[in-house]
């Protein structure tokens, strides 16, 4: 879900951007009033960065001073027709990061924006999720087992995450690969795990988050954990269904 306005800044970075874009060219100028196409859930087509949303999609300082007056004020009751195509960085929201990265992008040869539809992965990788029981002090356990579809060049990479549960909602987002101790040379997928604990049947909610937050439900039976969702751009589910023990 993106934000419809974006975060404030100073009005001091905000004049120096708008003075540095003015330095590069004089002879762009922002279209006020873009002949815009339709604005649907689907507006945004190929690479994003068609912030004023001309006919032709093309993305130059057009783009990037139609983004500034609107994140700044600088023309009364300007709007972004496509947000998508502001949201340059992939993260889901607009932000000064998503101006910082194009000016980037055109002043400094930085990457260029995100595809529309692309997100942009905590992991830089999709995640194999899978699922068993344990046994733990004698006591069956839920455990989450999951591993990067890159594949690394070290093999004692771990996915670092981070786990919380508020009732029956259980949180867990990637954050990162990092290196134990010294490199194995031999390439393979990072690996981590999270403990779920003993579940009483019922139903459950399991919120994963390698960029953008995706619920999946479990329910748990007596015999069984089924863990009900489909595969996306973040996730894979290599086993959606595990014996449980009564």
């Amino acid at each position: 879900m993106f934000h419809s306005k974006i975060k404030p800044v100073s009005v001091f970075v905000a004049v120096f951007i708008l003075i540095f874009c003015a330095s590069v060219t004089s002879e762009q100028r922002l279209t006020k009033t873009p002949d815009l196409k339709s604005a649907a859930d689907d507006c945004c087509i190929g690479m994003r960065g068609n912030v004023n949303f001309d006919q032709n999609d093309v993305i130059d300082i057009a783009d990037l001073v139609y983004f500034i007056e609107f994140a700044f004020g600088g023309l009364i009751g300007i709007e972004l027709p496509c947000e998508e195509e502001a949201d340059v960085d992939g993260d889901g929201q607009l932000s000064i990061a998503d101006i910082v990265y194009f000016v980037s992008y055109m002043f400094h040869n930085g990457p260029p924006p995100l595809d529309c539809g692309e997100i942009n992965l905590n992991l830089d990788s999709r995640v194999i999720i899978g699922m068993q029981e344990t046994i733990i002090d004698d006591i069956p356990q839920l455990l989450f087992f999951y591993t990067s579809e890159r594949i690394l060049g070290c093999i004692n990479y771990l996915i670092g995450t981070s786990f919380n549960q508020n009732g029956n909602t259980f949180s867990i987002t990637f954050e990162g690969f990092y290196l134990t101790g010294a490199c194995f040379t031999a390439t393979g997928p990072a690996h981590g795990s999270q403990l779920i604990g003993r579940l009483a049947p019922g139903a459950y909610d399991v919120i994963f988050n390698n960029g953008i937050p995706v619920t999946f439900q479990l329910v748990v039976t007596e015999n069984s954990y089924e863990l009900i969702g489909a595969d996306d751009r973040q996730f894979i589910i290599s086993n959606s269904q595990t014996p449980r023990t009564p």
